[in-house]
């Protein structure tokens, strides 16, 4: 799947549930079988307040460009990746915006690979609070 592709998919799908509407989607409609074409590129994070995010939902290619789930123990008590200082500027955008952001990138991961990526971020929560931030993300280890 092309990076385009999975940036579409996420795009068209936060549109069609947000339609007229004047607040954010719900993070209760977040529906995977929908996505199941990009699940396992996906993620989703838990806002908690400002700076401070969790994931709740890390998909199994993402564990792999990562190198660990962080979903999981000490990790999903905060947020831990092997970019959290840009991944909190990037989050704390959406936040502030509302409105889906792209983003690009890369880290080196806990196997010592240097991961680039591309990631589709979309905000969702209540009114126009944003609680949760769907993203989905395309890599290449090298």
């Amino acid at each position: 799947m092309e990076d385009g592709r999975l940036q579409d998919i996420l795009k068209d799908y936060w549109h069609g549930l947000k339609a007229d509407r004047a607040g954010l989607p719900a993070e209760a409609e977040i529906d995977p079988e929908v996505l199941e074409k990009i699940w396992k590129n996906c993620f989703l994070v838990q806002i908690h307040s400002t700076h401070r995010y969790q994931y709740d939902y890390l998909g199994a290619n993402l564990v792999d460009a990562y190198g660990e789930d962080y979903t999981t123990g000490d990790e999903a008590d905060r947020l831990v990746s092997p970019y959290t200082n840009h991944a909190i500027q990037v989050f704390d955008e959406v936040v502030k915006n509302r409105q889906p952001m792209a983003d690009a990138g890369e880290f080196v991961n806990s196997y010592h690979l240097l991961i680039k990526y591309r990631q589709y971020l979309l905000p969702f929560g209540k009114g126009d609070k944003v609680t949760h931030i769907l993203g989905g993300m395309r890599w290449k280890a090298y």
